[in-house]
């Protein structure tokens, strides 16, 4: 069944190369051996890559049961080390169990001279070893390796599984003489306690960084864990205030955001600004955020004014905010920000000529971000400009590639979480494969001295304070579409 298996996928794939399946010497019975070779003979022809990954991973595996059925071990381990090379677009799914589950079926020695030569399998197999009572080579080199840490079940899991997948998704691309293992820790488990989930991490010598968490409201704990522990640590949650030290940040943060609206507006010769928020506390920041950016660069806020999140019927908010940009300026704003969520903006831009303040400059946040957003605002949102971490239909190559390789993976557009995890995989990676960097004293320096570095989030280094510093994504209405204009 499982030769069947392998030899129906290598068919889908020489329909794809245009190779034709190699018949059976003369008209006897094939036998099953005989049938395995012809499938591998035939998988020298084609490309697997052309397979969705999780095709290929089946393909893989079933190799490897029918090598091990067949005694041959070693070619056995071949392809086995190839499955933890295609990403399963089911997060679930347990990769590491599976490749387990086969290396109990190899004897110790052809372990053992695997772990000698090198192979992406070592931790695994250094495991298997280990439950057999099996000695390790004195002079073995551990594999090294990056803790993950994410809500990976309850009510956060579809985030930090868009996470987990844009990781896995950048493993393969970064190729590295030694393999780097993540190992994922669910911050949302029964009894999950962040402070111990970094200690516990932190105890394995061969461990030199940390990713994660996720939500705000676990980033403070593991920061402080980590200082106290002396370990890197790539924060994705968006919480501010909590990096220095051994901590660093790749999200999308307020200040961030508001300082590339800023910019933009200065260069376009805005000064005066009006702003109309919801009385959140989200509300709130991004208002006092843009407020302080502004006054930076020598602009100036003329005009505040809340609403209840969600209400639809704005002209009172919007006549009071005009009448207060009239009492403390000599004449009408330039620009108006309102930092709330697309849906909501939609219903917003509408309003603004009851006010006479429809011929503003429009500035957003990232929340502003939907295809739909020329449509259900209007005619009225045309040129209106706002932020964002990650575009998916950028320009840029990089981001052009990476959209191309998830969908292909996982069938599906990839979001701003799976970007940052791609992005902070690769990071990670990318120095893991310099050879300078063999402890976490040398990896926390290399992650304070990382310039421009060409993420799909923008290119990235980090500031003094361990906050990245990107270049954002500029975004603007033109003709009802949202487009990038940077």
């Amino acid at each position: 069944m499982r030769i069947w298996l392998a030899g129906l996928l290598i068919l889908l794939l020489a329909g794809m190369a245009g190779a034709e399946p190699l018949p059976p010497a003369n008209d006897r019975p094939v036998a099953a051996t005989d049938k395995l070779e012809q499938t591998l003979a035939l998988l020298d022809q084609v490309d697997p890559q052309t397979l969705p990954a999780d095709q290929r991973r089946t393909l893989y595996f079933a190799l490897t049961d029918a090598l091990l059925d067949d005694g041959q071990q070693e070619r056995a381990l071949a392809f086995l080390a190839k499955t933890g090379q295609s990403p399963s677009s089911d997060p679930t799914f347990q990769a590491d169990e599976q490749i387990l589950s086969r290396l109990q079926k190899v004897a110790s020695p052809v372990l053992l001279a695997a772990l000698q030569a090198g192979t992406s399998l070592a931790p695994l197999i250094q495991a298997e070893l280990t439950r057999r009572g099996e000695p390790l080579p004195a002079n073995l080199h551990r594999d090294r390796s990056i803790g993950v840490l994410l809500p990976l079940s309850g009510r956060h899991a579809a985030f930090g599984q868009a996470v987990q997948q844009g990781l896995e998704l950048a493993r393969p691309t970064m190729g590295t003489d030694r393999p780097v293992r993540f190992i994922y820790r669910d911050t949302a488990a029964e009894g999950a306690a962040l402070p111990r989930m970094v200690a516990e991490l932190a105890a394995q010598p061969e461990l030199l960084a940390i990713i994660g968490p996720l939500t705000s409201g676990d980033a403070a704990s593991a920061s402080a864990q980590a200082e106290q522990e002396r370990i890197p640590l790539l924060l994705l949650a968006p919480r501010e205030g909590t990096t220095g030290g051994y901590v660093f940040r790749n999200a999308l943060t307020v200040a961030a955001q508001a300082q590339v609206l800023a910019d933009f507006a200065k260069g376009e010769r805005l000064q005066r600004f009006a702003i109309l928020h919801p009385a959140t506390r989200h509300g709130e920041l991004f208002t006092d955020q843009l407020q302080a950016a502004v006054e930076r660069q020598g602009g100036q806020v003329v005009a505040r004014q809340s609403y209840p999140a969600g209400t639809i019927d704005l002209r009172q908010q919007l006549q009071a905010l005009a009448a207060s940009a009239r009492r403390n300026g000599s004449g009408p704003p330039d620009a108006l920000f309102l930092p709330d969520d697309a849906r909501q903006v939609a219903q917003i831009i509408p309003q603004l000529g009851f006010s006479r303040l429809d011929l503003l400059q429009l500035l957003g946040t990232n929340a502003w971000n939907d295809p739909d957003l020329g449509r259900m605002a209007g005619p009225l949102s045309e040129g209106a400009v706002f932020v964002d971490g990650f575009f998916a239909a950028s320009p840029w190559p990089e981001v052009i590639d990476f959209v191309a390789r998830f969908h292909t993976t996982y069938g599906e557009p990839p979001s701003i979480l799976a970007a940052q995890g791609y992005d902070a995989a690769r990071i990670m990676l990318t120095l893991l494969a310099r050879p300078d960097i063999n402890d976490r004293t040398t990896f926390r320096q290399a992650l304070g001295a990382l310039r421009d570095f060409p993420g799909v989030t923008g290119h990235t280094r980090f500031g003094p304070n361990g906050e990245a510093e990107k270049t954002l994504f500029l975004l603007q209405v033109q003709d009802g579409t949202v487009v990038q204009i940077n």
